[in-house]
C-alpha cells in the first residue's frame, strides 16, 4: 500500500516538473520573434481621413440628394465628413465655410452647386496648399479643382432638344424662360438646346431684354410677341409655376406645353397632376456618392490621374396622359 502510494506522488512530481519546464517554453515562443526584430503581425487599418462639403443651397431638397449620396459613400471609405455652406447662397457664408476648411487642412473639399468664378482664388488656394477640391452640380472650370461630378449640361439641353423635335412639329413656335441668364449652366443647356433644336424648328424665342428680368415678365412678354406660342421650356429650378400663373393672366392652359429641366419635388408634383408636360432627371445621389470616390481615390493614390470629368446619368420623362 505504502509503494503504490509512493508511485503516486512520484507520478504527481513528474507532471508538475513537466507543466514547469512547458511554461517558460511557451514564453520563449511568445517573445522569439520581438528578441530577433520580428514584431507580430497587427491587422491594419484604412487611415481615417476628414473632409468637408460645402453647399450654397444647404436645406433645399434638391441640392441636398447630393450630399445624402456622399455622407453615404463616406462611411465605407473611412472618411468623415462634415457639412458645411449656407442656407441662403450667401457668397460671404460659403466663402467662410471654405477658408475655415483650408486653415483647418482638411483632406479633401467637395463644393454642391458653386458656379461664381468669384470663388475660384479660394479653391486655388486650397490646391496649393495640398487640399484636392472636386466641384459638384455646378463648375467652375477656371480653377484648379480636381474634377468636376455631375449633369453635362450641355448633354442636356440636347437631350431636351430630341424630345421636342420628336413630340412637336416644325412649325410650333417654343419659348425659353430663364431663370439667371447669368448661369454658366444655362447658357450650356442653351446652347446644347438650340444647336439640336434650330436644325428642325425655325421658331425658337429667348427673352433677354434687360437685366435677368423675373420669370413671369419673360413669360407675359414672350406671349406679347408671339401670341400664339404654345411650348414653353423652363431653364432653372422652381420656375414652373411662375410660368403658369403668367399664362393663366390672359389664358387657359388648354394646349399650352411646359417642360422642366429640373426635376425638383415641385416639378415632380406638378408632372404628376398632369399641369408640366416633360421633366429632366438628373442623378443628384450618384453624383455625392461619385465625388466621394474620387477624394478616396486621390487620397489612397489609386487610379491616377483622376479623370476631369465625370458626368452622371440624365433621362427625360414626360407626361403620358397630355
Amino acid at each position: 500500500m505504502e509503494g503504490e502510494t509512493m508511485k503516486k506522488l512520484s507520478m504527481l512530481i513528474f507532471v508538475v516538473l513537466i507543466i514547469s519546464a512547458i511554461i517558460p517554453l511557451v514564453n520563449i515562443i511568445k517573445i522569439y520573434p520581438l528578441l530577433f526584430g520580428q514584431a507580430p503581425k497587427v491587422k491594419s487599418k484604412a487611415p481615417v481621413y476628414r473632409a468637408v462639403i460645402i453647399s450654397a443651397h444647404l436645406g433645399d431638397p434638391y441640392w441636398d440628394e447630393i450630399i445624402e449620396g456622399a455622407k453615404a459613400e463616406a462611411k465605407s471609405n473611412s472618411i468623415n465628413l462634415d457639412v458645411e455652406g449656407s442656407y441662403r447662397a450667401n457668397p460671404e457664408e460659403i466663402k467662410k465655410a471654405m477658408e475655415v476648411a483650408i486653415a483647418s487642412n482638411v483632406d479633401g473639399m467637395i463644393l454642391v452647386g458653386l458656379e461664381e468664378p468669384r470663388f475660384g482664388s479660394i479653391i486655388d488656394k486650397a490646391t496649393v496648399k495640398g487640399i484636392p477640391v472636386f466641384t459638384v452640380g455646378a463648375d467652375i472650370p477656371t480653377s484648379l479643382r480636381k474634377a468636376y461630378i455631375g449633369t453635362n449640361h450641355e448633354q442636356s439641353g440636347k437631350l431636351v432638344a430630341s424630345n421636342l423635335r420628336k413630340l412637336f412639329s416644325t412649325s410650333e413656335k417654343i419659348g425659353v424662360v430663364s431663370l439667371n441668364q447669368d448661369s454658366d449652366i444655362e447658357e450650356e443647356r442653351w446652347k446644347g438646346l438650340f444647336e439640336t433644336l434650330s436644325k428642325t424648328h425655325e421658331h425658337i424665342y429667348q427673352y433677354t431684354n434687360g437685366d435677368s428680368p423675373s420669370i413671369e415678365t419673360q413669360t407675359r412678354e414672350l406671349l406679347n410677341q408671339y401670341p400664339d406660342l404654345k411650348i414653353f421650356v423652363t431653364m432653372g429650378p422652381n420656375t414652373e409655376e411662375k410660368v403658369i400663373d403668367a399664362i393663366e393672366e390672359r389664358y387657359s392652359m388648354n394646349g399650352i406645353k411646359i417642360f422642366s429641366f429640373d426635376d425638383t419635388k415641385k416639378a415632380r408634383e406638378l408632372l404628376s397632376s398632369g399641369e408640366i408636360n416633360g421633366v429632366l432627371l438628373h442623378s443628384r445621389l450618384d453624383m455625392g456618392k461619385k465625388s466621394i470616390q474620387l477624394l478616396a481615390q486621390w487620397l489612397n493614390k489609386e487610379n491616377l490621374p483622376l479623370p476631369t470629368h465625370v458626368y452622371t446619368d440624365i433621362q427625360f420623362i414626360e407626361d403620358k396622359k397630355s
